[in-house]
C-alpha cells in the first residue's frame, strides 16, 4: 500500500495545493481577517463568521493538479492562497499578474501551513535532519527563517501575535514570527501512537488571547501564552486541532467523540459520545458542528446534546467543519466540497462538488477553495 492510499484508507484530512493559473477574484473584499487564514480558520479554529460573501455556487471553475502524494488544506492570505505538499509550499496568487509556483520545502508529509498578520506563512516539515519551521515571504517566494527542532515528528503551525506555535515529540515550542528565535518551551510533547507521522498532520495548537492549547495525541495541555503550563486532559486519540471559544476548549478524540473542556481549570465540562470524529469541529454562538464517520451532527454548545444530525447522505466527513453567513462547509469520503445552507434549526437541500476530499476547503474572494482527491492524484479546484 504507498502513502496515497494509506491516507484515504484512514481517512486523514489532507487537501491538495495548485500547480497551474491563478486565483482570479472580482473583488478583495472578503479578503479580511474573519476568512479562514489556517486550516480553514484562525488560530482559535474556531471556524465560524458572519462574512456574507458566501458563494453562491459550488461549481467548479478553475482546476490545478498537484505533485506528490500528500497535500494539505488551502490556506488563505490577504492575496494568495496556500498549500503545502510534498515538494515544498505551493503560491497561488488571487490575481493574475503573478504566476503560481513552488517554494521548494521538500521533507515527509506536508503539514497545513499558517499565515501571520505581516503576510509571512509559515510551515513545519520533517527531513532526514529533523523537524523545523520554515517562514517564507510570499511575494518573492523566499524563505526568511528556519529553525531546525529537536525530535523526530512536528506539528502543524499555529501563528498568533507575532509568535508561531507548534509542538514536536520533545515538547512545545513558542517562536518569533519575524526572526524564528526561540521565546520558551514547554513539556507538550506529541505521541502519535499507532499512526506515527501521518497522525500528525492536522494537529495544531489553539490559541486564545492568554492561553495556547497543544494538542499531544493523547491528550491536550494548556499553556500561558507566557509559557507557564496551566493544566493537562488525558485524551485516548486525538488527530486534529482543538477549537477554542468563550472559555471552552472543544477536542475531538477519536477514541470517544467531542469534549468540551473549561479553559481556566480543564474540568471537563460535557462530552458527547459518537462514532469516530477525525477533525476539528466548527463552534458558533449556540452550536457546535462535528463531523464524524457517520455524517454531520450539530450539537448544543452548552449541553453537548445532539440538535440534529444533518442528511446521513453527507457519508463519512474526515474534514473540519467551517461556518460561514450561514452556510456549513466541510468535505466528505465521497465529495471534495460539502456546503449546507441553515434555515434556523433546519437545513437547506446540500450542494456538493466534486469526487471525495480530506481537508478543510476555504473561502477566497466569495469562491470556495478547495482539493480533491482523485485517480489521477490530487488537485486544487475553485468554485463560485
Amino acid at each position: 500500500m504507498n502513502r496515497r492510499q494509506v491516507l484515504t484508507t484512514t481517512a486523514l484530512a489532507t487537501l491538495a495545493p495548485f500547480t497551474t493559473g491563478c486565483l482570479r477574484s472580482g473583488t478583495r473584499s472578503n479578503q479580511t481577517p474573519r476568512n479562514w487564514r489556517q486550516f480553514g480558520r484562525d488560530a482559535t479554529h474556531a471556524a465560524t463568521a458572519t462574512d456574507r460573501g458566501v458563494p453562491r455556487s459550488v461549481e467548479t471553475g478553475e482546476q490545478h493538479s498537484l505533485d506528490g502524494d500528500a497535500a494539505t488544506s488551502p490556506v488563505i492570505g490577504a492575496t494568495d492562497a496556500f498549500a503545502a505538499d510534498e515538494r515544498g509550499l505551493f503560491v497561488a496568487p488571487f490575481d493574475t499578474d503573478r504566476t503560481p509556483g513552488h517554494v521548494p520545502l521538500p521533507g515527509a508529509t506536508p503539514r497545513v501551513p499558517a499565515v501571520d498578520t505581516d503576510g509571512r506563512v509559515v510551515a513545519t516539515r520533517e527531513t532526514d535532519a529533523g523537524p523545523s519551521v520554515v517562514a517564507v515571504h510570499p511575494r518573492d517566494r523566499r524563505v526568511v527563517w528556519e529553525r531546525r527542532l529537536d525530535g523526530t515528528v512536528v506539528t502543524a503551525p499555529a501563528v498568533a501575535d507575532g509568535v508561531v506555535y507548534a509542538a514536536t515529540d520533545t515538547g512545545g515550542v513558542a517562536l518569533d514570527a519575524a526572526t524564528g528565535d526561540a521565546r520558551w518551551r514547554v513539556d507538550a510533547r506529541v505521541t502519535p501512537g499507532e499512526w506515527d507521522r501521518l497522525a500528525t498532520m492536522n494537529l495544531a495548537p489553539a490559541v486564545t488571547d492568554d492561553t495556547v492549547v497543544f494538542p499531544t495525541g493523547d491528550g491536550v495541555v494548556a499553556v500561558s501564552r507566557g509559557g507557564v503550563e496551566r493544566w493537562r486532559v488525558d485524551c485516548r486519540r486525538v488527530r486534529a486541532a482543538p477549537a477554542a471559544r468563550d472559555g471552552v476548549v472543544y477536542v475531538p478524540d477519536l477514541g470517544v467523540g467531542l469534549r468540551a473542556v473549561d479553559l481556566d481549570t480543564g474540568r471537563e465540562l460535557w462530552q458527547h459520545t459518537t462514532e469516530e470524529t477525525w477533525a476539528t469541529p466548527a463552534v458558533g454562538s449556540r452550536r457546535v458542528f462535528v463531523g464524524t464517520v457517520a455524517g454531520l451532527s450539530v450539537l448544543d454548545r452548552e449541553t453537548g446534546t445532539l440538535r440534529q444530525v444533518m442528511d446521513q447522505r453527507v457519508g463519512l466527513i474526515p474534514s473540519a467543519v467551517a461556518v460561514v453567513g450561514g452556510v456549513v462547509v466541510t468535505a466528505t469520503r465521497e465529495a471534495s466540497l460539502l456546503a449546507v445552507t441553515l434555515v434556523g434549526d433546519r437545513t437547506a437541500p446540500i450542494q456538493s462538488r466534486g469526487e471525495g476530499g480530506f481537508g478543510a476547503p476555504a473561502v477566497a474572494s466569495g469562491r470556495y477553495v478547495f482539493t480533491e482527491y482523485t485517480a489521477d492524484g490530487f488537485r486544487l479546484s475553485v468554485a463560485g
